[in-house]
């Protein structure tokens, strides 16, 4: 049964990388929102950065979806093998090699996901640093225009 312990540890490993992707599904879909809604924004002087903003959030958004889709029948369909396993009383020998089989498919989407979540996470800073960029030039633009007057 160690096979399986560290099995359902590689699950929980992957389900936590999951649930990462999909918080980060909603900050894009909350930053859309917020942008897409702000008619300043959308066609103020810097729209066509705040255009370019748009484009790249859902870019990483788009991207997220997709991997959020393709993994996770894998992570249900490792989660009902290993408590379809767990039932079995005995284990056979074939049973202990595909174990062995599925842990080894498991470790490998997990690098997967670790390594597509770095990825992402760089994607998003670099779109924070772009947004706190283009906010301080929008206040930096509004204090120039309030000592104008």
């Amino acid at each position: 049964m160690y096979g399986m312990e560290a099995l359902r540890l590689l699950l929980s490993q992957n389900q936590s990388c999951l649930a990462k992707k999909q918080a980060r599904i909603l900050y894009c879909q909350r930053s859309v929102k917020l942008v897409s809604s702000d008619p300043d924004r959308q066609h103020g002087v810097y729209a066509g950065y705040w255009d370019e903003w748009l484009r790249l959030i859902e870019d990483i958004h788009l991207d997220l979806k997709e991997d959020v889709d393709l993994t996770s029948p894998f992570i249900h369909e490792l989660n009902d093998y290993i408590k379809t396993t767990l039932a079995k009383k005995r284990l056979s020998k074939d049973d202990q090699r595909y174990i062995f089989e599925v842990t080894s498919l498991a470790s490998d989407k997990l690098v997967e996901q670790l390594s597509s979540l770095k990825e992402i996470d760089e994607q998003i800073n670099l779109h924070r640093q772009m947004t706190n960029k283009l906010v301080l030039v929008e206040a930096l633009e509004e204090l120039n225009d309030e000592t104008d007057i």
